[in-house]
């Protein structure tokens, strides 16, 4: 049986000490529903995920979500024109955010492809 995964090979990930108030299960969920729709939908690798204190940002070297589907792409049940998936991942990605105090969104990459980004608010320092 063939894995419906995506092959994450070229995927690069960039990290810095990042101190969140959260759920770090739910928000590792979004960050892998966000590299996952960049696998399946993004044109493939390379995919580069970067994760500061205020966001996690997954960019891919496909095409470009067209400006009025950007916010729709977030809804549930909401799939591409070739997907095969259930339009689940990306309503999970704005839900974590949402539960989080922040929000997640689409924008074009300079160069090309997509930006796509879970924002949190800063962790207040005690």
């Amino acid at each position: 049986m063939r894995d419906p995964s995506p092959d994450r090979t070229g995927v690069t990930v960039t990290t810095e000490t990042a101190i969140v108030n959260g759920d770090p299960e739910l928000l590792a969920q979004a960050v892998r529903n966000l590299v996952e729709n960049a696998l399946r939908h993004g044109g493939g690798t390379p995919v580069e995920v970067n994760v500061t204190t205020d966001r996690a940002t997954v960019r891919d070297h496909g095409a470009d979500v067209p400006a009025e589907d950007r916010a729709r792409v977030f809804a549930r049940h909401v799939t591409g024109a070739a997907s095969t998936g259930t339009g689940a991942g990306l309503a999970i990605v704005r839900w974590v955010a949402e539960l989080h105090g922040g929000t997640a969104q689409l924008s074009p990459a300079h160069g090309g492809g997509l930006l796509a980004e879970l924002l949190l608010p800063q962790h207040a320092s005690s």
